[in-house]
């Protein structure tokens, strides 16, 4: 698991967001690198029974999850909100400064290599009555002045109004309604998001004893290079390895950006939302140190008015029983993977050096 690091899966949601329609090259690298196999452990249960029988999976939200603070997104909103509006106090003629260049820019516009923050702030007195109105000569003259043409007068005035209407109470209120935004970011991924966990690895004890019913379960197989249809290599691109550490808190700095380019009404908005719901989504699927033993995957889709019960893209190639699994529900797997041609296992103790061993069953 070590090359399955932060990086990587920032790397890959990084292109998933900018790049919807990825590259066959990109498809192929990023499903060359994930494993082989990948595991489910089962109770023997009429549901999961059915699925196998039938070759579908049960996925669920994550909202369901055994780990209260699993998809959970790690944020000082007090905090953040307070820096934020404290900054924009205290930068408004940078931050409209800013936002002028990059209309500029924007419009092919060379800009006086005088103007500044500082003369921002000043002509913004100069431009506006005492109760707040423009003054559309003194704003044509300074536009004159700047190098501004006629056709970027109503882009300038909307925001050079800006350093007049930033206040602490718009300030809030603007802040309030990205926090918003980013609550329902969460929400969503969390009720929005169907997941389908798997282990890279069958033979953990823990992981039977907890997720196979102490031992009287069943673990099934899937191999990654068999897919099931033709689209495997772009469904590999919805398995994401489980970043284990601690979650890294949503910075101020990535929503003052997010905030800076709404309050600006900069184009730049749209970006820096993906760049906020990546973050997002990196600490919802980033665990805790203590579930590192489990080596999780997962295979997360859009609900989107999908069912939980879907087709998982990829063939099973193996079943493995526990060591205590009942002797009819052996007889009901054996049966069923009879139907799929694949081999079962079941564990055995070897006494002699203390460990479970992996043998395959004569399935006649």
């Amino acid at each position: 698991m070590a090359k399955y690091t932060r990086k990587y899966v920032e790397i890959h949601l990084t292109q998933l967001k900018n790049n919807p329609q990825t590259s066959a090259e990109y498809s192929k690298n990023y499903g060359g690198s994930l494993p082989n196999h990948l595991y489910k452990y089962r109770s023997v249960s009429r549901n999961n029974l059915e699925a196998l029988r039938n070759n579908f999976v049960w996925m669920c939200t994550a909202e369901s999850f055994n780990d209260p603070i699993d998809s959970t997104v790690n944020i000082n909103f007090g905090r953040v909100k307070t820096e934020m509006v404290r900054f924009f106090l205290r930068n408004v003629n940078i931050i409209v400064y800013g936002a002028i260049k990059e209309a500029a820019r924007l419009h092919n516009i060379s800009l006086d290599p005088s103007l500044s923050p500082e003369k921002i702030g000043q002509i913004a007195q100069l431009c506006f009555t005492k109760n707040g109105n423009l003054k559309s000569r003194e704003s044509r003259l300074f536009m004159i002045e700047s190098g501004m043409p006629t056709s970027f007068q109503k882009t300038f005035e909307q925001k050079i109004r800006l350093v007049r209407d930033l206040d602490v109470s718009s300030i809030t209120a603007k802040v309030d309604e990205l926090l918003v935004l980013f609550k329902t970011m969460n929400d969503n991924f969390q009720a929005l998001k169907l997941v389908y966990s798997m282990a890279s690895n069958f033979d953990n004890n823990a992981m039977w004893d907890m997720y196979a019913d102490h031992f009287c379960g069943y673990c099934i197989e899937y191999d990654l290079r068999k897919p099931r249809g033709n689209d495997g290599r772009q469904k590999k691109l919805s398995f994401f390895p489980i970043i284990y550490g601690k979650k890294k808190e949503i910075s101020a700095g990535t929503i003052l950006d997010l905030a800076i380019a709404k309050i600006t009404d900069s184009p730049e908005y749209e970006f820096r939302v993906k760049e906020l719901e990546i973050q997002i989504e990196m600490q919802l699927l980033t665990k805790d140190t203590g579930w590192k033993g489990e080596n999780e995957w997962r295979y997360l889709l859009d609900k989107s008015g999908q069912e939980n019960k879907q087709e998982f893209p990829f063939e099973i190639t193996r079943i493995i029983l526990g060591k205590n699994i009942l002797r009819r529900n052996q007889q009901i797997i054996v049966s069923i993977a009879r139907k799929y041609g694949v081999p079962v296992y079941k564990q055995e103790i070897n006494a002699t050096h203390s460990m479970i061993e992996y043998k395959e069953l004569i399935i006649l």
